[in-house]
């Protein structure tokens, strides 16, 4: 999936630390996404620096990774 996958390398790229994780397969995480998002299960979902981004472009992956 190329839309995933882009935003997964930006942060990595620019040697920023991410963690993936797999609401799948982790129920508590899929419920904390929940409550960050108003009930919905919307991925990719990032967290920079405590703002939440709901399927980010790479432009505003670069602009809160610029804030960091």
């Amino acid at each position: 999936m190329p839309l995933l996958s882009a935003p997964r390398r930006r942060p990595a790229a620019g040697g920023h630390p991410f963690r993936k994780i797999d609401i799948n397969r982790d129920p508590k995480a899929a419920a904390h996404l929940r409550t960050l998002i108003g009930g919905d299960e919307v991925t990719p979902t990032m967290i920079i620096n405590g703002n939440v981004l709901i399927n980010p472009d790479v432009a505003a992956i670069r602009s809160a990774l610029a804030q960091v």
